[in-house]
């Protein structure tokens, strides 16, 4: 027996036994309804609830970090731009011939290094969003394994059901056919006397 294995109960089905994923994601699967397709009808139904709200929160997050990837691009190239005009004009004095003060140029300095750092910022958070697209891709492929696997189980407790539901009507039968047969037995009993 496997680290992790539980002792088979020889009275269990191995459909009552959640499946690895379920395992996996810490799930418990609850054990097979009576067969009462309301009840199934409700599971699916919450499932698909589930699946829907944890696929909108990702794309609402999603859409989160697209927006503020963009706002911090857009404050980025904007810094460059006004750091990019702001060294042609302290180069060149904008065409005046002037040359500004020391304190400008450290100024600038301090602007140079303000802006490596964000610059510095914005590639750990293209890497971060890239990141989170893939933990995003992995719960929603996680999202659609576990909705198989409550289908297979839904499916397998149906099937069940099925069978009890034969196996009812067949012990059925044969009581009536049981009794039948005592009735008949003791009409010749009857007769033969």
């Amino acid at each position: 027996m496997a680290a992790g294995e539980r002792p088979s109960d020889p009275g269990e089905h191995p459909q009552d036994r959640p499946g690895p994923l379920a395992e996996v994601a810490g799930l418990q699967l609850p054990p097979p309804p009576a067969q009462d397709p309301e009840l199934l009808s409700v599971i699916r139904q919450k499932d698909l609830a589930l699946a829907a709200l944890v696929g909108k929160a990702l794309l609402e997050r999603n859409q989160d970090i697209s927006r503020q990837y963009e706002q911090m691009h857009k404050e980025l190239t904007d810094k460059l731009e006004m750091r990019t005009s702001l060294r042609g004009w302290v180069e060149g004095g904008e065409g005046t011939g002037t040359r500004l003060p020391a304190h400008v140029f450290k100024s600038s300095s301090l602007i140079t290094q303000q802006l490596e750092q964000e610059k510095c910022e914005l590639r750990r958070f293209e890497n971060q969003e890239g990141e989170w697209e893939g933990c995003e891709a992995e719960l929603e492929n996680d999202v659609k394994e576990l909705q198989d696997e409550l289908e297979r189980q839904v499916h397998l407790w149906e099937v069940d059901g099925e069978q009890t539901q034969a196996v009812q009507e067949l012990s059925e039968q044969n009581q009536r056919l049981l009794a039948q047969f005592r009735v008949s037995y003791k009409l010749r009993v009857y007769a033969i006397k």
